[in-house]
């Protein structure tokens, strides 16, 4: 079994019911991130998430539009629509500076259910302090899977990236970059220990994001 796993990401119900009707199209994703905030209809989009569980584990991730999602409503509304995942998805994103983070316990999620802790600079990759402090953060929360997905403009950030997945061997990390400097991070940290590598299954979710199928044919 694979160290990492290959998420694919959906933001569209049509690319939902289009991989329950042809599974044989998730070959090389581990993984399928629901991207709810992408306005998807919650009665819909629960039965075609509980049909995907069947072949695939769910990441539900309803990403505000603080951190390049779309959700705009407040968090108590946005974890009572992660409440409705709970018997469906294996894991759950939240962002580390939400206010979710904020008011929620890890007790409030199910203790089977894998929560990923998450950040995103759209902009610059932040210092390797900074960094280390949000994982800190994480942990001290009781989180199981940091991921920290920053933008690359310089082949130093890429390194930086690496030192900080190096500095925390005990960790579970996703760490990856993005824009076009961030592209190689995606191939390059999953085999050095990062614990997930994203691609999409439709459209990318973030800049420089590479398909599914691509990360599945360098890596796999």
């Amino acid at each position: 079994m694979n160290s990492f796993f290959i998420v694919g990401t959906i933001s569209s119900l049509d690319t939902l019911h289009e991989l329950n009707k042809n599974p044989q199209k998730l070959k090389g994703c581990d993984v399928v991130e629901l991207r709810f905030d992408e306005h998807m209809e919650l009665s819909e989009a629960k039965d075609a998430a509980k049909e995907i569980s069947q072949h695939r584990p769910v990441l539900i991730t309803i990403r505000t539009s603080k951190e390049g999602g779309t959700w705009k409503l407040d968090d108590a509304h946005r974890f009572e629509f992660f409440k409705e995942f709970f018997e469906i998805a294996t894991y759950a994103d939240i962002e580390l500076k939400s206010e979710l983070f904020q008011h929620q316990k890890r007790s409030d999620f199910p203790s089977e259910m894998t929560v990923i802790g998450s950040f995103h600079n759209y902009k610059k990759c932040p210092s390797e302090a900074e960094m280390n402090e949000l994982i800190q953060q994480g942990e001290q929360w009781g989180i199981d899977i940091v991921k920290l997905a920053v933008f690359c403009n310089k082949a130093d950030d890429r390194q930086s990236l690496s030192n900080v997945l190096e500095d925390h061997p005990e960790s579970n990390l996703a760490l990856m970059g993005m824009g076009p400097e961030g592209l190689e991070t995606r191939f390059s940290l999953p085999p050095l220990g990062s614990k997930f590598t994203y691609g999409f299954l439709d459209k990318p979710a973030a800049p420089g994001q590479p398909s599914c199928m691509a990360l599945a044919q360098k890596l796999k």
